[in-house]
């Protein structure tokens, strides 16, 4: 006969219980940590896909904001343009303004000039400068009589008042001069301008 003690004995557990806590452990460890892994693993996997698909969707925004930059740099590049050249003109205006509106018009300035010199066939100018309505001339004439008639010519426009001249000397087969006057703009009913 075979006796079975299936009393635990004093000095431990029982037989087998202990045993099979240990054999279920060690069966079970690993299958617990493959477990672990793989959840960490799939939740891992999903937040990669997630942050895949939100890096493809903000490279998405980054591509068509860079778009729209260079559109509105191109419009602001254009816009930058057109102002440069507005300012351009807008200079220009005023300078073409400022002479008109100035005492000393160069343009009615070299025209009166022009006229005086008409009348007199013998009168060459070598230099004509302005500051403000003083004017000075230096040239050439053939005769004193000439001069005369130039000067004459000069107040007879109206425009110069003051003609002073300066140097009148021999040059060669000429008379090289020099004289100062002030530019006036022209009066209602021009006649000469008096002295």
């Amino acid at each position: 006969m075979i006796r079975i003690n299936l009393a635990a004995r004093a000095d431990g557990p029982a037989i087998g219980s202990k045993d099979r806590v240990r054999k279920l452990r060690a069966a079970l460890g690993p299958l617990a940590g493959l477990a672990v892994l793989a959840g960490a693993g799939a939740a891992g996997w999903s937040w990669r896909s997630a942050l895949a698909e939100e890096s493809s969707i903000l490279a998405a925004r980054i591509a068509a904001a860079e778009r729209r930059l260079e559109v509105l740099e191109a419009a602001n590049g254009a816009d930058a343009r057109v102002e440069f050249r507005l300012e351009t003109l807008r200079s220009r205006v005023d300078a073409i303004d400022a002479l008109f509106r100035g005492p000393a018009n160069p343009a009615v300035l070299l025209d009166q000039v022009s006229r005086a010199m008409d009348r007199i066939d013998s009168v060459w100018l070598e230099r004509l400068t302005h500051s403000g309505e003083r004017v000075s001339l230096e040239g050439r004439v053939t005769s004193q009589t000439a001069f005369a008639d130039f000067i004459a010519a000069l107040r007879g426009t109206g425009h110069f008042r003051r003609v002073e001249f300066g140097n009148l000397e021999q040059d060669g087969d000429y008379l090289a001069f020099d004289l100062t006057c002030e530019f006036a703009p022209a009066r209602s009913g021009a006649g000469p301008v008096e002295e």
